[in-house]
């Protein structure tokens, strides 16, 4: 999160393949939340290239737009509870008035922070699969 309030893109950035297993997808998610939370200096506008290439090259894209086509976000929060909170989000794409992520907070749930690793890698893949990927058809819903 930079200090103006918007999320950017940054390292580590991590690919995990969709047959990870639920030990290697839960220990990456909470390696990541671990690490979470340190806020950073928004960048100008003419460091966006430079900031978002090792991203890319960790992910194997050529172009931001490549991951953005058909990205899926959820946002997965630490409450204070220690509950974790996931937000499946809505892709509106890159331009337009309906641009970015959309939380659709309507199919958000909870999982517990201790969870099993089979129960937490499961919720996050839930996240995902409730998520909607940008459509050039389909209007938001």
């Amino acid at each position: 999160m930079t200090d103006a309030g918007f999320w950017l893109a940054g390292l580590p950035a991590i690919q995990v393949d969709t047959d990870a297993t639920s030990t290697e997808l839960s220990r990456i998610i909470r390696d990541v939340l671990a690490g979470s939370g340190t806020q950073v200096a928004t960048p100008r506008r003419t460091e966006y290239a430079k900031r978002l290439k090792p991203v890319l090259q960790a992910v194997g894209a050529k172009s931001w737009s490549d991951i953005e086509r058909n990205a899926r976000l959820s946002v997965i929060q630490v409450e204070e509870s220690g509950e974790l909170r996931i937000i499946p989000t809505r892709n509106g794409g890159a331009r337009g008035a309906d641009k970015g992520f959309h939380e659709l907070r309507s199919r958000e749930f909870t999982v517990p922070g201790d969870a099993f690793d089979e129960v937490l890698s499961a919720g996050v893949r839930r996240g995902l699969e409730l998520s909607q990927v940008k459509s050039a058809k389909s209007k938001p819903s």
